[in-house]
């Protein structure tokens, strides 16, 4: 029961933000960003190993920069 409410309200939202302006949507990608990046970490883990496996001659600073490189445009692609 628990689930199928949960779904039907997962189904409702996303309905409801993909029927919103374009332009609306880009105001949700900086909050996006810092939820993604900074507050869950999501799949950071897995991100800064495959940077560090693809550009071993890189600094860490450099890998932190295209990790938030990624980050943006990932939130910027899961609106858009």
């Amino acid at each position: 029961m628990f689930q199928s409410l949960l779904f039907i309200l997962s189904v409702s939202f996303v309905k409801a933000i993909a029927s919103l302006p374009l332009k609306f949507l880009y105001l949700f990608e900086k909050p996006l960003f810092y939820l993604l990046y900074y507050v869950v970490s999501y799949r950071n883990g897995i991100v800064t190993r495959n940077l560090e496996k693809s550009f071993p001659d890189y600094s860490e600073e450099r890998i932190r920069d295209i990790k938030k490189s990624f980050y943006r445009y990932f939130c910027c692609d899961l609106l858009g």
